[in-house]
């Protein structure tokens, strides 16, 4: 490119000196020596703006082309790149519709498999409740043979065998209630039962020993309070019964005396203390038993749901 470049700048140059030459010479002969160095020198200049000219148009073409060869390459890329995101959004919509095949054709087989289940139901009902043999015969063909029917009384019958058939079936369908009603009754009973024993067990074991505790804590109070009554009243009752004490007795009369209130001040604190925290116990005892109470209200109040 840069021999190109300079071979573009001697054919420019060569051009413009074989247009000025013949001018020259024609003034030459005219023209002084200073003013033939002059036009010379404006010649020159010319030549010189021409060339700075003519190498910044090759300059610009050069970029242009660079450009253009860049806005090649990145169209070079930019279509495979368009390819593969469209290839990566169709594979991305045909698995989606994959899925919702496999989606909808598991669906499906559920209720296949319900409807065999429900199937297998009605013939283990048909089993324990036999029907007679004009029922065995399709409602299709029972109909058939009402359109058929040339007298009245054929109709009468036929119509008393689609209703016997009717019956039977609305009859295999109460049974079929009645006996998954019992299934599911059964079970909820088993489970309030077994929620019933795990909820003693927890909440009822320790809130019995708990009250054990506090009577005989509320027992030992009380024994204690009678004895230092007892013992503050036999004390008074001697002192009121026996001869003034002495000076050397009382004080230490006196002393007992505050002791024994204090043991009883202590004593009756004791069994108040004992006295609230059994009524504690009794209102959370009632309240385990309202909550217990609610729970099995709301476990055997459940609605049935009908089964088809």
């Amino acid at each position: 490119m840069k021999e190109n470049k300079e071979l573009k700048e001697s054919q420019a140059v060569g051009h413009v000196d074989s247009e000025a030459s013949p001018k020259v010479l024609k003034h030459f002969p005219t023209l002084d020596r200073h003013k033939n160095i002059s036009f010379l020198l404006k010649e020159l200049d010319v030549l010189r703006h021409t060339n700075n000219k003519l190498h910044h148009q090759i300059l610009r073409m050069e970029e242009d082309e660079v450009l253009q060869e860049e806005q090649k390459k990145k169209k070079n890329w930019e279509e495979p790149t368009a390819l593969m995101m469209e290839l990566m959004s169709n594979q991305k919509s045909r698995d989606q519709a994959m899925m919702s095949r496999l989606l909808l054709a598991n669906e499906e087989r559920d209720e296949a498999l319900l409807r065999v289940d429900q199937l297998q139901r009605l013939v283990q009902m048909e089993s324990v409740h036999p029907d007679s043999p004009d029922q065995d015969q399709d409602v299709d063909q029972l109909l058939q043979r009402v359109c058929s029917s040339e007298s009245a009384v054929e109709v009468h019958q036929v119509g008393s065998i689609i209703l016997q058939c009717l019956r039977s079936a609305r009859q295999r369908r109460d049974d079929i209630i009645v006996q998954e009603m019992k299934a599911v009754m059964e079970e909820r009973d088993k489970s309030v039962g077994t929620y019933q024993q795990l909820l003693q067990q927890v909440d009822q074991r320790p809130t019995e020993e708990q009250l054990l505790a506090l009577q005989r804590e509320r027992d030992v109070a009380s024994d204690e309070l009678r004895r230092v009554e007892a013992e503050l009243q036999s004390l008074q009752t001697n002192q009121i019964s026996q001869t003034p004490p002495n000076q050397h007795e009382a004080p230490a009369l006196l002393l007992q005396l505050n002791q024994l209130s204090l043991d009883k001040q202590r004593v009756e604190a004791e069994l108040r203390r004992s006295q609230e925290e059994e009524q504690q116990a009794n209102e959370r005892v009632q309240r385990l038993e309202r909550l217990v109470e609610v729970l099995r209200k709301k476990v055997g109040g459940g609605a049935m749901r009908p089964v088809l």
